[in-house]
């Protein structure tokens, strides 16, 4: 069958940052939907991706693309949820089967059916198994009813089947097909990479704490974690290299660094194959340890990301993290020893903060020595407990336009209207980022002309946001 999976045209810089200056950077490859493709290839189904985010599609110029499949599968996440329900609404002269998979489609199965009668089927969780499944099936014109984690019609009553186990073993999911896209598209953000070409990679599903209240994977329907195998992403990596000429990864894992023995042997076998990667991943700063930051630098790490979310600690214990300030200070202590750059995300605006608090934020970021620092509003996401705490609290704003992550979407108490928060989060940003020993440190790091690019542009980046 001829199948059309579709990311939905999302400006992320405009709509996720503010960023008001033209930058060609910020994209990345979505896995999953690439991963889904090599399923449908393995049996035989002819399949493009449409990634309407990077290729900076309208929906008209995306309604012309798919004429002639037999199969549209649109991926939705929160972000996307209401530039997908307008893409769905204008499929209504398409006469084949679409169907709809992703975050936002695990959170609200029942409301995305009822609000887009022109889906036909949602898949449930992940989706390797059920998408193959239910394509095999529809082309044998057999009941779907019978394949688990799928959301179906009949009689105009939404129906489900019972819910599909998570992979047990990652390993034997096949890897994703870059080869449908046109990877010139894509580039990190200023601050993720020091050499290109560069992606994204991803080790494991799942987090291992799952309980901040912000956070999806806290949810009822969140994935358990498991891993894959390090001979199976060196072997990845390896083929990144040949097949794409890729020179680093930035690894999305919620988690990268939470099992000693399991980084120790990926590093071990990067060095055994003496293979040259330039990398950065993740971590907690309650999992993070000496060993792994070491084991790592030795063989091309050059950066850990923390969500830190804020410098206060009982705001901390508000949203659950589960860290203490004292753990992320131990961490950046170790990074500055080991010469690690450390980037820290924060969130400005949660609950119980005050404009003294946010303060407080920001004076620890500066404090830490971050090599880049973001200063997020608090977005309490669908399916969330911060987001049901909102909605009881009677706090959420902009209902109306939800994709919008530049505007105030929750207001605490403490503030005395958005305006007074939106300032703080500029605030932040200048204080952070323009003090004179910040530039000074920021100058020292230019060695070559890639240095000075990425500086140039993280600067029309800056610029962008404040």
């Amino acid at each position: 069958m001829k199948i059309s999976l579709i990311v939905p045209p999302f400006n992320l810089l405009k709509e996720g940052y503010g960023i008001k200056t033209k930058l060609k950077r910020g994209n990345l490859p979505n896995l999953g939907i690439c991963i889904i493709a090599s399923c449908l290839e393995k049996e035989n189904h002819s399949v493009q991706i449409i990634d309407a985010e990077a290729l900076l599609l309208t929906n008209e110029q995306i309604l012309r693309r798919v004429k002639g499949s037999d199969i549209i599968g649109i991926t939705i996440t929160n972000a996307h949820y209401e530039v997908a329900k307008t893409l769905i609404r204008k499929l209504k002269d398409f006469e084949g089967i679409v169907i709809v998979g992703g975050p936002h489609a695990v959170c609200f199965p029942d409301k995305i059916m009822d609000e887009n009668p022109r889906i036909d089927f949602l898949v449930m969780g992940e989706g390797e198994e059920t998408i193959v499944e239910l394509i095999n099936a529809l082309e044998k014109n057999y009941s779907p009813r019978a394949i688990k984690g799928v959301f179906y019609r009949d009689n105009n009553q939404i129906c489900s089947s019972p819910p599909r186990q998570p992979i047990k073993n990652l390993d034997t999911i096949p890897r994703p097909a870059l080869h449908l896209l046109d990877l010139k598209l894509y580039s990190p953000l200023p601050d993720q990479y020091k050499k290109l070409p560069a992606t994204s990679w991803i080790t494991s599903r799942g987090c291992t704490w799952r309980k901040c209240t912000f956070c999806f994977q806290a949810g009822v329907n969140a994935q358990p974690y498991r891993r894959h195998s390090p001979e199976r992403i060196i072997d990845d990596i390896e083929w990144l290299q040949k097949e794409y000429g890729i020179n680093e990864i930035d690894f999305l894992d919620d988690e990268f660094f939470i099992n000693e023995l399991w980084v120790e042997k990926f590093c071990n076998l990067l060095q055994e194959r003496h293979m040259e990667l330039s990398w950065t991943a993740y971590g907690r700063a309650d999992h993070v340890t000496k060993k792994m930051l070491e084991d790592a630098e030795k063989v091309g790490c050059w950066g850990l990301y923390m969500g830190l979310e804020s410098g206060n600690q009982d705001l901390l214990n508000t949203v659950n993290k589960g860290i203490t300030l004292e753990q992320v200070r131990q961490v950046c202590k170790w990074c500055h020893e080991l010469g690690l750059e450390i980037r820290g995300s924060f969130m400005l605006g949660l609950p119980g903060e005050t404009p003294e608090k946010a303060q407080n934020t920001i004076d620890f970021a500066k404090e830490l020595g971050l090599s880049t620092a973001a200063f997020h509003l608090t977005h309490p996401e669908h399916g969330t407990k911060l987001y049901d705490v909102a909605v009881q609290q009677g706090r959420i704003l902009n209902k109306e336009d939800w994709t919008k992550r530049t505007k105030v979407a929750y207001l605490p108490d403490g503030y005395e209207n958005t305006a007074q928060l939106e300032k703080i989060q500029k605030r932040a940003f200048r204080q952070f980022y323009f003090r004179p020993s910040y530039i000074f440190k920021r100058f020292l790091k230019i060695k070559n002309i890639q240095d000075l690019k990425r500086e140039v542009e993280g600067f029309k980046f800056l610029l962008g946001i404040i």
